[in-house]
């Protein structure tokens, strides 16, 4: 039986005293762990086997968007969408996470990714040449993903 998924699309944003180096030094791995370890404090080994096995951070944006995406199992969306808001730490790095919409597919978190990665890209980056560079190199790191 195939198992279907969410896809939740976040934004990560710095939270009191968060330095800019601070956010740079993280990895999809690291917010991976954490969320795993977010999902074991609040649903204990039962949770955890039914949710963080099959629960993946697929693209994280940190340098220009903040974007976010967590591949988990249809049935547990609403659970793991909270763990991502309990989460408040990652590492020694304090931040805060937005859920900003779920999709159903693959095709469509793609679709709404390119889009909010532009929306945001426009607003931290001033020139509009770098700003096309930036949109174009993430929409291509974006479509080459494998969700």
């Amino acid at each position: 039986m195939r198992i279907k998924s969410r896809f939740i699309i976040a934004q990560v944003l710095p939270s009191g005293a968060t330095v800019e180096g601070d956010l740079r030094k993280l990895l999809l791995r690291d917010i991976h762990q954490a969320l795993r370890d977010k999902i074991q404090e609040l649903y204990g080994d039962v949770g955890s086997g039914e949710i963080g096995g099959s629960t993946m951070v697929k693209f994280f944006d940190i340098q220009h968007s903040g974007i976010l995406v967590v591949r988990c199992p249809r049935e547990k969306e609403t659970e793991v969408q909270f763990a991502l808001a309990a989460l408040s730490k990652v590492k020694t790095t304090d931040l805060v996470f937005r859920s900003l919409r779920v999709k159903g597919s693959a095709r469509t978190c793609i679709d709404t990714v390119q889009e909010l990665v532009s929306e945001f890209v426009s607003f931290s980056v001033a020139d509009e040449e770098a700003k096309q560079r930036v949109v174009d190199g993430l929409l291509q790191a974006i479509s080459s993903i494998d969700l």
